[in-house]
């Protein structure tokens, strides 16, 4: 009997707790290297028979990211349902290879029911391109003039030279014939050499030479991307919470959404790791369609408002690892948006503010943005309660007044005495 009304008194909390919107964070496909595809050492690379050009998914890389959108279909297709455009944002950066994983994932996420083109499985869904999410890391070199010139004068940025094994400094160097005197270009050489480990391509082999570094090019490459995302975390990081907060936010005015996917790095999910101390996110650099879930409920026994909607994180290293769910330190659970509200009061950086670091490597503090972004705090919430409540009563005495003044001509109801 006590067992049975355990039963009950769980299946009623969980009745109470209901999805409303889910907002995921996933890392583009297996790609080519982004600089170096062969180093001044090595033959000559056949351009033609490259699995693709530099920078881009190959072949692999689409379809681990159609598998990736068919799995957030596994996960979540009841909830969302057919693809409406109300009901789906998606954002990318401007790299190529964000824009095709999110094109491939929600061709496995939203094949059509009633197929749009003939003899093709697939249906077109707007995604919107922004080159901030490409702006995070070692990625502000070349797009962030201002801010670039600012890091590259900064002790501790070229301190990170110091903290490299000077053997493995010396291999590298004279292994690839470049002089490698700037954490940026170190970071492209690992990048080149953990790619091409990767691919295992023989367009792109990789060197022999290399092969006792492979199994630690990650962790060399984790150390120098959490060196460099320690100089950013204040402004990088502030501008991932408000991304990830304000869809959050938005999503209270606009009911009818329920869903918000990002395409990106590795780095931006890294970014968010570091920012909220999440351990999980930043114990490596994830592998290829790792993806962060962040799902929102709101509890249907009591009105909607920040305290009322409660927060949980999941997270996946790599295509087809296990989802484990990440606590957040500094958000007590049940982690609610409200509580995560207050860990980032003064925190956030508007879209505005990061474009202007970006530029000029000077942080303006910009405007206070947070309704020119439609970012819905508790403030703003109280504001449009009291402005809809002013709306009520003006509406009422305008009744009023008309009823007056009707009554005023019409002759049947005039006073006798005036």
């Amino acid at each position: 009997m006590r067992f049975i009304l355990f039963l009950l008194l769980l299946s009623l909390i969980q009745a109470e707790q209901k999805l409303r919107f889910v907002q995921i964070w996933f890392r583009h496909g297996e790609r080519t290297p982004t600089n170096y595809l062969s180093f001044p050492t090595d033959p000559p690379v056949d351009i033609d028979k490259l699995p693709s050009n530099k920078g881009e998914l190959t072949q692999t890389g689409i379809n681990q990211e159609y598998t990736l959108g068919q799995t957030f279909k596994e996960e979540y297709g009841e909830f969302l349902g057919e693809y409406k455009s109300d009901k789906i944002v998606v954002h990318t950066g401007e790299d190529n290879r964000t824009i095709v994983s999110g094109q491939a994932m929600l061709a496995g996420l939203f094949p059509p029911k009633v197929r749009v083109i003939a003899d093709l499985p697939w249906q077109p869904i707007p995604i919107h391109s922004r080159g901030n999410l490409d702006e995070v890391s070692f990625g502000i070199i070349g797009e962030c003039e201002g801010l670039e010139k600012k890091v590259k004068e900064n002790p501790r940025y070229q301190g990170m030279m110091d903290k490299i094994d000077p053997s493995l400094l010396e291999i590298l160097r004279n292994k690839t014939g470049l002089p490698i005197e700037d954490p940026y270009q170190y970071q492209n050489v690992l990048d080149s050499l953990k790619t091409k480990y990767s691919l295992n391509s023989t367009a792109l082999p990789f060197p022999q030479w290399a092969l006792p570094l492979a199994p630690a090019l990650n962790n060399y490459s984790t150390e120098i991307h959490t060196q460099m995302t320690h100089l950013l975390n204040e402004s990088s990081g502030g501008f991932h919470a408000d991304i990830l907060l304000s869809s959050i936010e938005q999503q209270l005015l606009l009911p009818t959404r329920k869903a918000f996917f990002i395409s990106g790095h590795d780095t931006n999910l890294f970014v968010l790791g570091q920012f909220f101390r999440a351990k999980v996110l930043t114990a490596d650099l994830c592998k290829y369609a790792a993806h962060l879930a962040i799902e929102v409920y709101e509890d249907t026994t009591v009105p909607v408002t920040p305290d009322s909607i409660t927060i949980k994180f999941f997270y996946s290293y790599n295509l087809t690892a296990p989802r484990e769910e990440v606590t957040i330190p500094a958000c007590e659970e049940p982690c609610t948006l409200g509580k995560m509200q207050k860990i980032t009061e003064g925190k956030r950086w508007s879209e505005r503010r990061w474009r202007d670091f970006c530029e000029k490597g000077e942080d303006t503090n910009g405007e206070k943005e947070t309704i020119g972004n439609g970012v819905l705090t508790g403030s703003l919430l109280i504001a449009v309660a009291i402005l809809v409540l002013t709306s009520i009563v003006l509406l009422y005495l305008t009744c009023s007044y008309r009823k007056q003044l009707e009554a005023l001509r019409d002759p049947e109801q005039r006073p006798l005495i005036s």
